[in-house]
């Protein structure tokens, strides 16, 4: 689907209600945002103008769907928040301010750990959007206090489901994330002066990682570099696929939104943007939702 500028919240969350709700079922869900700095990512996500954006629409999504289902299952509800700068990931819902926290990739067993990360529970909408409000103030700081901008970073929630259900005691779990990526126009180094190129080549970097892992889930005979396989090992080497590898393909479903400009000015920005996304439309969904 496409939206222009005149597009309400409301109408852009209809588009992906369906798979918000999925989450309830066993499915892990993603959205992502992606494109230009000032394109509206972080005002899709989170809202303003008197509006609630994605992620927060979302929210009373999931805690609607839970009370419909309270007959019949239980469920927990739990949330991270992080902010990844370069290699660093910073636990925004930390007591403690600045606090980084470990990504490990076990090669074994391809599972992600999240070393000392605070997961909260939520009982209801309200606590997870106050827990949105708190992550995103604490961000904001932590940009502040670093003389960077919010474009430079990557912000992430990640929303835990655990259900159970009241008869069988059958168990479903899955995860959703809402992904503020950096600005993308980061990658091309020569606009920014040698002050912010360290920036922007970690920016590059970590949205390689990002299109390389979305790459090798949707072709799985591998896709070719240099006329070599490329492997979904090769794919983990950077936080932000690591931490995002449990959403593409398998009893995942992730969705990427491009955020583009109207402006003429931006075009090659825009296709970018739309060229990026695309790849997402190749990974296939291979298993059943996640449960035990």
């Amino acid at each position: 689907a496409a939206f222009d500028e005149g597009a309400s919240q409301q109408e852009v969350f209809a588009d992906c209600a369906e798979l918000v709700r999925s989450a309830l079922d066993g499915h892990n869900v993603a959205i992502i945002a992606y494109g230009q700095t000032g394109a509206g990512k972080t005002h899709m996500l989170i809202g303003g103008c008197g509006q609630d954006g994605i992620c927060l629409l979302a929210i009373n999504e999931i805690f609607g769907a839970v009370g419909k289902r309270h007959d019949a299952m239980a469920y927990t509800v739990r949330a991270s928040m992080f902010e990844l700068h370069g290699a660093s990931v910073t636990d925004l819902l930390a007591r403690e301010d600045g606090a980084e926290i470990k990504v490990h990739w076990d090669r074994d067993d391809g599972a992600v750990a999240v070393e000392s990360a605070s997961e909260e529970r939520c009982a209801g909408a309200e606590d997870l959007r106050a827990l949105v409000v708190r992550g995103q103030e604490a961000r904001r700081l932590l940009q502040t206090a670093a003389h960077r901008g919010q474009s430079d970073s990557h912000g992430m929630l990640f929303v835990s489901i655990e259900g159970v259900h009241k008869d069988s005691g059958k168990q479903v779990r899955s995860k959703v994330a809402f992904v503020d990526l950096a600005g993308a126009e980061r990658a091309r180094q020569a606009k920014f002066p040698v002050s912010r190129q360290a920036d922007a080549s970690q920016v590059r970097q970590s949205l390689a990682a990002l299109a390389d892992l979305v790459e090798a889930k949707a072709q799985s005979r591998a896709d070719r570099r240099d006329g070599r396989p490329m492997t979904l090992a090769q794919c983990r080497t950077h936080p932000l696929s690591q931490l995002l590898h449990d959403f593409f393909g398998a009893n995942s479903k992730a969705l990427l939104i491009a955020n583009v400009s109207p402006a003429g000015s931006c075009f090659s920005e825009t296709l970018s943007s739309l060229r990026y996304v695309m790849r997402a439309k190749y990974v296939e969904n291979q298993g059943p939702a996640a449960g035990s």
